[in-house]
């Protein structure tokens, strides 16, 4: 039998190469376009952060606003749903100033959480504190809601 010496093409190496080669091209086309979408970014929906805990006594929804004063803010509360909008505003900055980078979030905002029971209007009891950027909203639970503790008595055995 007769052996001849070939040339490695694409063809003949191990199919493992193509694919790497594809997934690097993918990655930097991908990598490109979100490059080319990060000024878009910064023109945002500004969403603040939020906490939602629930107790036997109440529901707290803790928002992160920081930057905000307390005029900027509004609480809604509905027999479902607590909404909470707001609207940060834009520094204004003067024309002689260069511009790096600009991350910070400017916008209007609307988190809608959904209550995890049917609320009264006329019983519910809810409060709204704002301090160091941090809106705390608390909802109390309906009695009848409201674990009912009983004390059990622990004995040695």
């Amino acid at each position: 039998m007769f052996l001849t010496k070939r040339e490695p093409t694409f063809f003949t190496r191990p199919p493992i190469f193509g694919f790497r080669n594809l997934r690097h091209e993918m990655g930097r086309l991908f990598d490109d376009w979100a490059n080319e979408l990060e000024p878009m970014e910064t023109n945002d929906i500004f969403r603040p952060r939020i906490n939602v805990i629930e107790n036997d006594k109440h529901l707290e929804v803790t928002a992160e606003l920081p930057g905000m004063l307390e005029k900027d803010v509004e609480v809604e509360l509905t027999p479902d749903f607590l909404t909470l909008r707001g609207k940060k505003e834009d520094e204004k900055t003067d024309e002689s100033d260069n511009w790096y980078r600009c991350e910070r979030m400017f916008g209007s905002f609307e988190r809608v959480i959904p209550l995890p029971w049917k609320i009264d209007d006329e019983k519910v009891k809810a409060d709204a504190v704002f301090k160091n950027g941090v809106l705390t909203v608390t909802v109390a639970k309906p009695k009848e809601l409201r674990a009912k503790a009983k004390k059990v008595e622990v004995k040695v055995a």
